[in-house]
């Protein structure tokens, strides 16, 4: 079953070292989720990136409010992530009543449309990685590298 996520930001530092298109979710107010697990991949978790974006593309998925667009989930974005450096985002411990009301909106959703998300997912995936869809590589985070930087991870925060 889907979820939102946080994820350790110096592991976000370091994908950003690896590929600029890993998305910034730190900020002032509140910071951004992820939502996950979207895919299963070598091993590895992929986690997709929440956003206030919300029109549709053919790498992301609108979700909608009465069916009003309010956010996406950006599968041009997604990216590995090793166990241990995720936390379930517990929604109702959110203080911001307003905040709390959206992030439910936006999670049940995404718990409605499941199937449809994880298959967006893969179909992203699959379109980069191995159909190598021009389109799509231009404009989507390189998986494949992400995931060797993954498997270094270990490595590089011990330097």
């Amino acid at each position: 079953m889907l979820d939102f996520y946080e994820i350790d930001p110096n592991y976000l530092n370091y994908l950003r070292t690896i590929d600029s298109k890993i998305p910034n979710l730190s900020s002032t107010l509140h910071d951004k989720l992820v939502c996950g697990v979207v895919l299963m991949k070598n091993g590895y978790k992929y986690f997709v990136p929440l956003s206030s974006f919300n029109r549709q593309q053919r790498t992301n998925f609108v979700i909608k409010d009465s069916g009003r667009p309010i956010a996406s989930l950006r599968f041009s974005f997604m990216f590995p992530v090793l166990d241990g450096l995720f936390t379930k985002k517990v929604i109702k411990s959110e203080m911001d009543l307003n905040y709390r009301r959206l992030l439910n909106k936006e999670y049940n959703y995404c718990v409605l449309h499941e199937t449809e998300i994880l298959s967006d997912a893969d179909r992203v995936y699959d379109q980069v990685v191995n159909i190598k869809n021009p389109d799509y590589v231009v404009n989507c985070c390189d998986f494949i590298q992400l995931e060797t930087a993954a498997s270094q991870y270990v490595i590089w925060i011990n330097l």
